[in-house]
């Protein structure tokens, strides 16, 4: 409440601050309503005092008086507007305020007890943070209150209560609060961030008391939140029937915490109250019926392939021995926590609620391997001899007793894996092969051993502590291939040491308590090198192991020189290790001590945040791996004319997030893994005429390119070479790349590609992601799309699919996952129900297929596309025509009812799991039909799935052998000379003959087909 005193020097204020805007032309905005509406909403009466005794002297001060009233003389605009704040009137709920307050009271706000939500916005100005209102209550219970804005970790609500003892802070958990209908409450709505204009949203409204049953959702962009609580008439697991878009979240009022559960069904119990928050995933709406509801429980058994046909059932499984088991979809204890590579105990139950349609449980590799039969483990010790029988499997159990490197050695080829429980840890050494491996393990903690794919049926091993040898400066040591030793090195003084190698291998560095310090595993074969700064007198463990060959290493003091930390080579050159001067222009010397400089070494400048050019002479031929990585204020490099340099080594400037440009010399021949990994700056980049080879992901992340030209000398683009660039617009790709590596150009922003000649295969998710490509012409070199090529293309409506294209993987047009990530195309959506064929190739069956239905390829058909049938359980036939020559994978998978399939001999290539097979979901686990059949000609790929699968196999005899012309059983050279003489029009076919020769089933006998079957003759392919 304002007094009269105080609203006196309010009007006096008022008039001065308008006299001086008089003078000085500097317009004074006075809103006085919200002070009446202030006073309105706490004494619930309208004030119609006015201030008299400020002798004000014009009309324009006599204006500013009547402002300062708390009559209702209140003049057209901004003050008016306040006539229609959120909450001051029914209709007022979605108006806009402008304040210059910001501890009054501007309005009234009304939660009603019929569940009504209100809503509104309000504009705070450039020195405002916060406005008020009073809340009014018609029911004591809970409520909702939530505050958007501009800036989300800025914007907020709280509510403060008048009682007796002052004003007292009223708690909001998870944006709800219990408030009474006689309370005396404020909300308050506050943005701290530093905008010229914040607008804040607000909803407020009350939480509805719900039981179990089913409830109508409309959660959208306007309402993007749903609050319920909910009390249940009896304990025990309920199942919460989601609606698509929606997420649920479940808070226990008693203990305070969230139930999570990666599943949809809870443990509750009758005595506790539960708040349930609907929300939507942000990228749709979520609309339709949602519920909670108790859950029906049913037994299960290990190894036994079950279907999920009805919502709300889930599982109980008892053990019968004790181990370790998996299911898509994990386990959980009987409160429902979930269990996390636990091991199970015989007799005790456990519940499971599995993903997708199939599932099974099965007894995990993982299970320790119990000599007695009786439920124990194999306690390890070090210095014991072990005898592992591969056909029993398991795992074996190890706790040390101090921390230190222990080291495994096996007497046969085997494959080693040592893991903290389920995290795999990293030694260095032998994993693989007769085992030579050493790891650094903790004392008290429990390590798994895991030994598998072992060449003899047993294996001996051992675990012993690993010896160390002594080191010192320049001596060369050797490293044996295969094996893995570890030195002690203590530094006679502090500083920087180079330790170098001259072949392929690695290096683990600890200090005294075998916390790792650094990590090192060079790839070239003529030796590189790593710099440590060391400190007098502690004692570092160095675990050394040699790949290809034996490897010589070697620690040496380190020299300084002008900021430039460096080391003479054997060929009487220099290597720059690390750079410790303060210059932000770096100019890499061309000698150093009369010595060029030919090397920048590993790290060498990483994460150094004072260089902000550099200048790397000509005769450097070697960038190492990492050497400016993290380099954040790096913004420009030039490499000098005539420059030599071969390669940009692994990570060389990754991170760079200031790089705006880069030339690549025109004798660099390979930018390897990472080399330009998130330069985020850099939008100009020139690749070198003798690049061959970009290697995976060397531009990932460069999110201001916008354009970039392959040259025709490139023959190989790695995986997610440029994905993620998420402004390129435009790629040329040169006339040497035969393949589009797997995510290439993957989530960029392409509207157009520019084909080369050489192109053959566009590989797995490409392509996927483009969301503003509109067309795209495929070029007549391609014979095959790979999974999800241009998954998630929204826009791509025009896709020209020429007849070379034979396969094409799952999903090459579609949204892949149930998250909708990707999205699918606008050709895809535009495809009727039904068939749909992408140029040759059977893509998709769209929608369901009736019960009992069959599908019949059209003739001239080449391939079936992966995961063309996924689930269509009701397909109970399908006719393949013997133009196909491949079914992808997972063509069949989930087609339940789909008993016996007949392949012709023209299939030369049948996925994995393409038929024959049930799942969980995509990508999920596969489980074998059961009494499924393979009919097909001998000798053929159809018979090789069958064995390799171990399906039943059905031969038959075919009317005609594909190529064999003169029907004498074979393909031979006669088949070549008939096939000619029948182009050349020397001799007739018949009807079976013309079959048989039309090897590329496009309905003509020509010379393709002549061409073809004399390849097949001369051993040039396997398959006609």
């Amino acid at each position: 409440m304002i007094t009269k005193f105080e609203r006196k020097v309010i009007a006096g204020l008022t008039a001065f601050l308008m006299c001086l805007s008089m003078v000085l032309a500097v317009p004074v905005s006075v809103n006085a309503e919200a002070e009446q509406t202030q006073d309105e909403a706490v004494s619930g009466a309208k004030q119609e005092e006015t201030v008299s005794d400020v002798q004000m002297q014009d009309e324009t001060v006599n204006d500013a008086q009547q402002d300062v009233t708390t009559g209702e003389e209140v003049e057209e605009g901004a003050a008016g507007d306040i006539q229609k704040l959120p909450g001051m009137s029914a209709e007022s709920t979605d108006a806009m305020l402008n304040t210059t307050s910001q501890e009054d009271v501007i309005g009234s706000i009304t939660l009603k007890k019929d569940g009504t939500e209100e809503s509104g916005s309000i504009m705070l100005q450039e020195d405002q943070t916060s406005v008020r209102y009073q809340l009014n209550v018609e029911e004591d219970g809970q409520y909702y209150i939530t505050a958007t804005g501009d800036n989300y970790w800025s914007t907020y609500a709280s509510i403060t209560e008048e009682t007796e003892d002052g004003t007292q802070d009223v708690e909001i958990i998870n944006s709800r609060v219990e408030l009474r209908k006689a309370g005396t409450y404020y909300l308050e709505l506050s943005d701290y961030s530093s905008e010229s204009q914040k607008i804040i949203k607000w909803k407020a409204g009350k939480v509805k008391d719900i039981t179990p049953g089913e409830f109508d959702i409309e959660l959208n962009e306007e309402k993007p939140e749903a609050y319920y609580r909910l009390t249940v008439d009896e304990s025990g697991v309920y199942y919460v029937r989601s609606v698509k878009g929606m997420s649920v979240k479940i808070r226990d009022t008693q203990t305070g915490n969230e139930i999570l559960s990666s599943s949809s069904f809870y443990k509750l119990k009758k005595e506790n109250v539960y708040e349930i928050t609907l929300g939507r995933y942000s990228w749709e709406n979520a609309s339709g019926k949602w519920g909670i509801l108790k859950g029906i429980e049913k037994e299960v058994e290990c190894d036994k392939v079950y279907i999920n046909e009805t919502d709300g059932v889930y599982y109980k499984f008892v053990p019968k021995t004790t181990g370790y088991y998996s299911v898509e979809g994990g386990f959980y204890d009987e409160e429902w926590n979930q269990i996390y590579s636990e091991e199970m105990l015989a007799g005790n139950a456990y519940y499971l609620a599995p993903y997708g349609r199939y599932w099974c449980i099965k007894q995990s590799e993982y299970t320790p391997i119990d000599p007695g039969g009786s439920g124990g483990k194999v306690q390890v010790k070090v210095g014991e001899t072990y005898t592992h029988d591969m056909r029993k499997g398991g795992f074996y159990e190890f706790i040390p007793e101090e921390t230190a490197s222990y080291h495994f050695r096996s007497n046969e080829n085997v494959k080693l894996e040592v893991k903290e429980r389920i995290f795999e840890i990293n030694g260095i050494g032998t994993l693989e092969g007769k085992v030579d491996y050493s790891v650094v393990m903790r004392a008290g903690s429990v390590y798994w051993i895991h030994l598998y794919e072992m060449d003899a049926a047993t294996v001996t091993w051992t675990i012993e502590k690993t010896k160390t040898k002594t080191a010192v400066t320049g001596t060369k040591y050797t490293a044996v291939k295969g094996g893995s030793d570890t030195y002690d090195f203590v530094p006679s003084k502090s500083g920087d040491y180079s330790v170098s190698f001259n072949g392929k291998g690695g290096v683990l560095v600890y200090d005294d308590a075998w916390n790792e310090i650094k990590k090192y595993y060079p790839e070239e074969a003529d030796g590189s090198r790593v710099v440590l700064s060391l400190e007098q007198g502690k004692t570092y463990h160095f675990a050394v192991a040699a790949l290809e060959k034996d490897m010589q290493w070697e620690i040496e003091s380190a020299k300084t020189k002008n900021g430039f930390v460096y080391t003479n080579l054997a060929d009487n050159t220099v290597e720059i290790l690390k750079y410790t001067g303060t210059e932000s222009n770096v100019t890499i010397p061309d000698k150093i001590d009369n010595k060029v400089v030919k090397t920048l070494g590993a790290e060498s400048f990483t994460e150094n945040e004072t260089v902000v050019g550099v200048t790397i002479p000509a005769q450097v031929t070697n960038l190492q791996y990492g050497a400016f990585a993290s380099c954040t204020n790096l913004k420009k490099v030039t490499f000098a004319q005539g420059s030599q340099l071969k390669k940009i080594k692994e990570e060389t400037f990754e991170h760079c997030q200031k790089l705006e440009e880069i030339h690549i010399p025109d004798s660099v021949t390979q930018i390897e893994k990472g080399a330009f990994y998130y330069c985020r700056s850099l939008s100009k980049l020139t690749l070198g005429k003798k690049l061959e080879v970009i290697d995976n992901n060397a531009f990932e992340g460069c999110s201001s390119l916008k354009q970039i030209e392959i040259p025709d000398s490139v023959e190989s683009i790695g995986e997610g070479a440029f994905t993620y660039c998420t402004s390129l617009e435009h790629v040329t790709i040169g006339n040497k790349l035969a393949y589009v590596a797997k995510s290439a150009f993957s989530w960029c922003n392409l509207t157009e590609i520019t084909w080369g000649d050489g192109i053959a295969k566009i590989g797995d998710s490409a392509f996927a992601c483009n969301q503003k490509l509109t067309t795209v012409s495929i070029p007549d070199t391609v014979t095959e799309l790979e999974y999800k090529a241009f998954a998630g293309c929204v826009e791509l409506s025009d896709i020209e699919i020429p007849d070379s294209v034979e396969a094409i993987g799952g999903y090459a047009f579609e949204k892949w996952d149930i998250y909708n990530e990707g999205g699918d195309t606008a050709w895809y959506d535009a495809q009727a129900d039904g068939d749909v064929y992408a140029g040759k190739v059977y893509y998709k069956y769209k929608g369901t297929i009736a019960e009992g239905g069959t599908v019949n390829l059209k003739a001239g058909t080449k391939g079936i596309a992966g995961y063309a049938f996924l689930d269509q359980i009701n397909l109970t036939g399908i006719e393949i025509p013997d133009s196909v020559t491949n079914i992808g994978d997972y063509a069949f998978v989930g087609c339940e009812k789909l008993n016996k399939v007949t392949v012709p001999a023209s299939v030369t290539k049948i996925g994995e799991k393409a038929l024959g097979y049930l799942t969980s979901g995509k990508g999920g686990q596969a489980y074998k039909l059961e009494g499924f059949t393979i009919r097909g000609v001998a000798g053929s790929a159809a018979e090789k799935y069958a064995k390799e699968n171990e399906f039943n196999f059905e031969a038959y005899t075919p009317e005609y052998i594909r190529g064999d012309v003169d029907a004498d059983r074979k393909v031979s050279i006669g088949d070549v000379r008939m096939t000619l003489r029948s182009i050349c029009k020397k001799a007739e076919l018949n009807g079976t003959q013309k079959l048989a020769a039309d090897v590329e089933k496009d309905g003509t006998v020509d010379i393709k087909d002549l061409r073809k079957i004399l390849r097949y003759v001369c051993g040039k392919i396997e398959y006609l």
